[in-house]
């Protein structure tokens, strides 16, 4: 999403990253990630479970988590913005007024991620 940090302003969306960990475990994601949008912290993992994401180890062995490992490691990366539980797996929800959801994205394994076209269009809905 940091990528796209323009598209979303453009179409004027606000981003949010729910991680799991704990409070002090911002600074060190913002510095490996480059995150520069607002975060919350979930530890107790609520969210998650209400918004039935996976967890497990099950989605940490997939194709696209291998590849994503792999790419992580050779841009330098490796797994410094992990922070929290490594085996919970998240997703993308888009959010409007009034309390509906226009858009809801499962990750189904680590590296898994919606298409950032398929965000902003759904966004667009309410926009």
């Amino acid at each position: 999403m940091e990528k796209a940090r323009e598209d979303f302003e453009k179409a004027g969306l606000g981003r949010a990253v729910v991680g799991n960990g704990r409070s002090d475990q911002i600074p060190p994601f913002r510095q490996a990630t480059g995150w520069s949008g607002e975060i919350y912290t979930d530890p107790d993992k609520a969210a998650y479970k209400a918004l039935g994401f996976k967890h497990g180890m099950g989605g940490m062995l997939g194709l696209k988590s291998l590849v994503s490992l792999a790419g992580s490691v050779l841009s330098g990366h490796g797994s410094r913005a992990v922070q929290g539980d490594a085996l919970q797996q998240g997703g993308v929800i888009v959010a409007g007024p009034g309390n509906e959801v226009y858009f809801l994205y499962r990750n189904r394994e680590a590296g898994d991620y919606p298409a950032t076209a398929d965000i902003l269009d759904a966004a667009a809905e309410f926009t």
